[in-house]
């Protein structure tokens, strides 16, 4: 874990990965400035759990063994607050599979991969509805969305109403605060007669 290290340290350490990466493909050095946050925590906005059959939670580093949730402090409080709730129906309906998990400003959206039993998952979306808005249950025989399974969120860069349109299992930046800083970079980059598509390749 870089939170061993101080914010400048790991700052450094993330910037050189990106540099030898960088390095590999394009096979010539390339000039990587470190954009460093403020360090503060209770910052992530989304988070993927794994649920056994017995348990829902964090899996232990390098092995498929499921933990049980304890206190992280790197994820917003009414998330963190939200997954002990979701952990219950999950074991209690007998969920196998990953769950995401993304905060709004005002409400949670869901998603749902089962491994196998996809019925318990269905039968867990159902309940879930009481914590979140919507449910994703990416069944690959009976795939099916309960309720209304997105947030919205609103950017520091970007005054006025939410804007940002955010589903679980969807790549967005964890650290909102960081993506503001990523998109004012853009912004500062690109002048203001062009427009900027982003893609994103997992």
């Amino acid at each position: 874990s870089l939170r061993v290290m101080d914010l400048q340290a790991a700052a450094a350490h993330k910037r050189q990965r990106l540099v030898d990466a960088l390095q590999r493909i394009a096979g010539s050095a390339v000039a990587v400035a470190a954009v460093v946050h403020d360090g503060q925590l209770a910052y992530r906005h989304r988070v993927r759990l794994h649920a056994d059959g017995k348990r829902m939670g964090y899996r232990r580093g390098g092995s498929h063994q499921v933990l049980a949730l304890g206190a992280c402090p790197v994820l917003e409080p009414a998330l963190e607050q939200a997954l002990r709730d979701i952990a219950r129906v999950c074991e209690r309906c007998k969920v196998v599979g990953e769950i995401d998990a993304v905060a709004g400003v005002d409400r949670l959206a869901l998603q749902i991969d089962p491994e196998r039993e996809p019925d318990h998952a269905h039968q867990a979306a159902a309940e879930l509805l009481k914590i979140a808005a919507g449910v994703i249950v990416a069944d690959k025989k009976r795939p099916r969305r309960y309720g209304e399974p997105y947030v919205l969120r609103t950017h520091p860069a970007m005054p006025g109403p939410p804007r940002f349109y955010l589903e679980p299992g969807v790549f967005s930046q964890a650290n909102w605060a960081m993506n503001a800083e990523l998109v004012a970079l853009v912004l500062a980059a690109v002048p203001a007669h062009l427009h900027v598509l982003e893609l994103h390749a997992g």
